[in-house]
């Protein structure tokens, strides 16, 4: 199963390590961690399922596969749990 973006009126900034999603639409802002901003990245350029996500993490910062996986997983739940992403189709 993969992801995409779900809200067309948001946008996203970059600076310091973090990044902020601020919600056009309804209004609201996120902001992100170092790890989340980089997830965010990723599913900004294309829709990507938690495993690639978890593989990107492990390029990225190196870390053991199974702990990119709960990230990636766990992050990607709060992101669909917002209304942020949802499923491809």
């Amino acid at each position: 199963m993969t992801y995409r973006i779900a809200v067309d009126g948001l946008l996203s900034e970059f600076a310091g390590g973090e990044a902020v999603l601020l919600d056009l639409t309804r209004k609201r802002y996120h902001l992100l961690n170092e790890t989340g901003g980089f997830i965010w990245t990723v599913l900004e350029k294309a829709p990507a399922s938690r495993e690639s996500l978890a593989d990107a993490l492990v390029s990225k910062y190196r870390i053991e596969p199974d702990r990119a996986r709960e990230t990636a997983g766990r992050f990607v739940s709060e992101l669909e749990s917002m209304g942020l992403i949802e499923e491809s189709k």
